[in-house]
C-alpha cells in the first residue's frame, strides 16, 4: 500500500504578488484527469471518503485546511495553508477529508 506524501512546489514571490506554478508533466506524481476546487466554511468538512482507483492531491489556495488520512491502523492529520508551497498526495484507497479551518466565501 502506498502512503500519503508530502512534496513541494518551487513559489516566486515578488512584491506584486506570488506565483505557484504546477505543471502536469512526466516528473509530476501522478497523470491529472481532473481538477476539483473545494472552499467552505470553518470548523466544516468535506470529503470524509477513499477512492478506488484515482488519487488525490490537496493544497490550500487560500487559508487553512486540515486533511485527516487513515491508512491500515494508521491515522493522522495533515496541516496546510496558502504561505505554503506544499501538497498533499494522496493514494487510492485511502480514506481522507478536508476540514477547514478558516472560511472562504
Amino acid at each position: 500500500m502506498k502512503i500519503p506524501k508530502i512534496f513541494n512546489f518551487r513559489k516566486f514571490i515578488k512584491k506584486s504578488g506570488k506565483l505557484l506554478p504546477i505543471s502536469f508533466n512526466n516528473k509530476f506524481p501522478i497523470k491529472v484527469k481532473r481538477i476539483f476546487l473545494i472552499y467552505g466554511r470553518k470548523k466544516y468538512k468535506r470529503g470524509d471518503h477513499a477512492h478506488k482507483k484515482c488519487s488525490q492531491v490537496f493544497f490550500s489556495i487560500k487559508g487553512k485546511i486540515k486533511i485527516n488520512v487513515k491508512y491500515g491502523k494508521t491515522k493522522k492529520s495533515i496541516f496546510l495553508n496558502d504561505n505554503q508551497s506544499k501538497a498533499l498526495l494522496v493514494p487510492p484507497v485511502i480514506w481522507s477529508s478536508v476540514e477547514f479551518l478558516t472560511s472562504n466565501p
